[in-house]
C-alpha cells in the first residue's frame, strides 16, 4: 500500500523553512550562552586564560584541543 505524498504548498514550505532557521538560531544562541556560563564558572588553567571560551568548549566536549 503506497501513501500518496501531497506536495507542500509554497506558503507552508516557507513557514517550515523559517521555523527551522529560527529554531537553529535559537539553539546556537543557547549553546553559546552555555559556553560563556561554563567559561565563567570553571577554573581555567593559567595557560588558557587568554582563550577561556575555547577551553570551555573543550571542557564541554565540543572542541578538541
Amino acid at each position: 500500500m503506497k501513501k500518496s505524498i501531497v506536495p507542500l504548498a509554497d506558503s507552508e514550505f516557507q513557514m517550515r523553512k523559517a521555523a527551522h532557521t529560527q529554531g537553529s538560531e535559537a539553539l546556537c544562541d543557547a549553546i553559546e550562552d552555555l559556553i560563556a556560563r561554563t567559561a565563567a564558572r570553571i577554573d581555567v588553567p593559567p595557560q588558557w586564560q587568554h582563550r577561556r571560551l575555547a577551553f570551555a568548549r573543550a571542557y564541554l566536549g565540543m572542541e578538541v584541543m
